[in-house]
């Protein structure tokens, strides 16, 4: 009954998106010369099987994003940070994400191997502002959640095996217990446009709490047709006025260094060791129209799992702006 529930699931998923893009070319076929879109609802599928080997379930299995994102008006702002407002206008933008994620061993037993990684799944909810102008990006967010049975990634990952008919993995009972987690977290960024077309931008991300604490040093290289992050979706910011013909497509590469402190899949960390200090890189391929966008990702010790072993995964990403 369960499986035919998931496969209900995915088929309503499919027919809806569908009907999106139908109602998008409707939309697009109109004669505005521009919208106002205030609001952005996006899901993404993190999944070790989008990726160049044939080695799944190993570490990060996979994640599930579902947020919603809002402009604040004028007369709604909650902050103004001096940094920001000195120079340009600011935008500020509210808000929140549900996530679901699965980790997996190496070692898909039953029996407990002490020098492996335990089986883990996460369920949080994480609310966040962004103050973004044309110079510089501050996000700061918190979120709560649940490690463990209880959030359910188990079944979901054993419901998705049986749906695309591969068998379900053994090792859940090598798991960690449940576990109430709480983590906020800043990320700062400031682009260089080296060309109409080229862009670097340095990117800082703190992480405190018994979920995740790590500091990471990233550089991002974008490359293609975009515009300035604050009304890009490459940090979900293009909300507010959108000419029709304005569309984005470019692709980013971004490599990264770093030092986790806690890592609850793991039980935590007591001291920096050569496990948990990580180099990995992001390849990411954007495309946005006048309401819908899309991305694709390949991902080597993506910051987005907020995990401290040697993984890699491919992502697939869709969002609304209404």
């Amino acid at each position: 009954m369960s499986q035919i529930i998931i496969a209900a699931v995915y088929k309503k998923l499919f027919i809806s998106s569908l009907i999106l893009i139908s109602v998008n070319s409707i939309i697009l076929g109109q004669q505005k010369t521009s919208a106002a879109y205030n609001s952005l609802l996006y899901f993404r599928h993190d999944n070790d099987i989008f990726k160049f080997n044939n080695q799944t379930d190993k570490y990060y299995s996979f994640g599930i994003p579902l947020g919603y994102q809002k402009l604040l008006s004028e007369q709604a702002k909650l902050l103004k940070l001096s940094p920001f407002t000195s120079s340009s206008k600011s935008k500020y933008l509210v808000g929140t994400q549900l996530y679901l994620k699965g980790f997996t061993s190496l070692e898909n037993s039953d029996s407990i191997i002490q020098s492996s990684r335990p089986f883990a799944r996460v369920l949080a909810l994480r609310s966040h502002i962004t103050v973004v102008n044309t110079s510089r990006l501050l996000k700061i967010g918190i979120e709560i959640g649940v490690r463990g049975p209880a959030s359910g990634a188990e079944k979901v990952q054993t419901k998705f095996h049986r749906f695309i008919d591969i068998s379900t993995i053994p090792g859940w009972k090598n798991k960690l217990p449940n576990h109430l987690i709480t983590n906020a977290y800043g990320t700062y960024a400031i682009p260089f446009r080296l060309h109409n077309l080229v862009e670097l931008i340095p990117e800082t991300l703190l992480a405190l709490g018994n979920q995740n604490s790590c500091f990471q040093q990233g550089l991002i290289f974008r490359v293609g047709l975009f515009n300035d992050i604050s009304n890009s979706r490459l940090y979900n910011t293009h909300l507010g006025e959108w000419d029709k013909d304005n569309k984005e497509i470019f692709v980013t590469a971004k490599i990264f260094y770093r030092a986790v402190a806690v890592d609850a899949e793991k039980v935590g960390l007591e001291r920096l060791n050569k496990d948990n200090r990580l180099i990995g890189y992001e390849i990411k391929l954007h495309m946005q129209s006048k309401r819908f966008g899309l991305v694709l990702a390949y991902n080597q010790m993506s910051s987005d799992s907020n995990f401290t072993q040697q993984h890699s995964y491919g992502s697939v990403g869709m969002s609304i702006r209404i």
